[in-house]
Parts: structure tokens; sequence; C-alpha cells
């Protein structure tokens, strides 16, 4: 038998060395492609769960908003019967209490949109939030002509105004759908 020589122990060594190098350079590699998918996955979560608390926070206020409606809506069918009738104050004080509490409820929930725009601008989804940004200019201009002694609150105009909110609702849901469905 031949006694090794420095050549072949060099040859050895090297062939053993760059396997365990590339051995551990694949290691190192899939560590980090696995973590950096559970990292995006994590986050994706987290996107996708503020989406989710976004749309039961908005559907807090619009059911708020459709009860105000509601309440505002018979209040305005009840004005125009008794201009019809020559009738004063169909009202009764069960109503009245009802459309005012109804209409403290509505106005306490408009903070609700600000905390849902700032979520969704925090998550990055500007489209969803220029879409809520529009809803809200209509509550808004709902909220301030929609009172039982206003003129305008008639029921026309108030039933405009509930499908104008009904589509811009359906827009923007759509759009936190789209970004919901993108994020998976």
């Amino acid at each position: 038998m031949v006694a090794p020589t420095w050549i072949a122990v060099a040859d050895d060594a090297v062939k053993v060395g760059l396997g365990a190098l590339i051995g551990g350079g694949i290691g190192i590699i899939a560590t980090y492609l696995s973590q950096r998918r559970e990292s995006t996955k994590h986050y994706n979560d987290k996107k996708r769960e503020q989406l989710l608390d976004v749309a039961l926070q908005f559907d807090k206020f619009y059911a708020a908003l459709g009860i105000y409606w509601a309440n505002i809506r018979n209040a305005a069918f009840k004005k125009e019967s008794e201009a019809n009738l020559g009738k004063k104050d169909l009202l009764s004080k069960k109503e009245k209490a009802a459309i005012a509490k109804a209409e403290a409820v509505f106005f306490e929930s408009f903070p609700i949109l600000s905390q849902c725009n700032t979520k969704l601008l925090l998550i990055g989804d500007k489209e969803s939030s220029k879409k809520l940004s529009s809803f809200r200019e209509t509550a808004d201009q709902f909220f301030k002509e929609s009172h039982v002694d206003n003129e305008k609150s008639t029921q026309m105009n108030l039933d405009n105004y509930q499908k104008k909110l009904a589509a811009q609702k359906i827009s923007f849901l759509d759009s936190l759908h789209e970004r919901y469905k993108s994020d998976k």
C-alpha cells in the first residue's frame, strides 16, 4: 500500500470541504426562503385581518345609517301625508324619541369611518380608501340634510340618498374584496 501523499490528502480535503460548503449553502438558502415565505404569509394574514375588521366596522356604521334612514324616511312620509291631509304633528312622542336616538347613534358612528380609513391607508389600500372617502362625503351630506324640519328631507330625496349610499357601499366592499383576494 502506498502512503498517502500530501496531494492525495489535499484532494480528499477539498472534496469533503467542498461538499460540506455546498450542503451548508443550500441549507442557508432553503432556510432563508422558508422564513421569507412564512413572513410574507404572516404579513398577508395580518392585512386580511385588518380588511375583515374594516368590513365589520363599516357594517356597524351602515347599520346605524340604515336605522336612522328608516326613521327619518317614516317621518318624511308622515310630514308629506300631513301636508296633503291638512293635519299637524302626525309624529308621536315615541317616534320623535326614536328619531332622536337613531340620529345620535348615527352621528356617534362617524368616527368608525375615520378608523376604517386609517387602517386602509396603513396597509396601503389607497383604492378602497378613496371609495370609503366618497361614501363618507355622501353620508355627511345625507346627515346634514336629513332632519325632520328640513325642507330637503323629502321621501324622494331620502330615497335618492339611500340608493347612492347603497351603490357606494357595494363599490367599497367590492374594492375590499379585490384586496382581500389579492393577499392570499
